[in-house]
């Protein structure tokens, strides 16, 4: 249950862009997958 109130107080400081040192922000998924593909990427037609 602790876990659940301290989770749930981290997310509401988060959203009144309060500091929550005790909390990390998590920052998604694009870190882990590298950075988006751009056109220059991509073969020509």
């Amino acid at each position: 249950m602790d876990d659940i109130v301290d989770h749930l107080t981290a997310r509401l400081l988060d959203q009144f862009d309060l500091p929550a040192p005790a909390a990390k922000r998590w920052e998604g998924l694009r870190a882990a997958r590298g950075p988006k593909p751009t056109a220059a990427d991509s073969p020509a037609a």
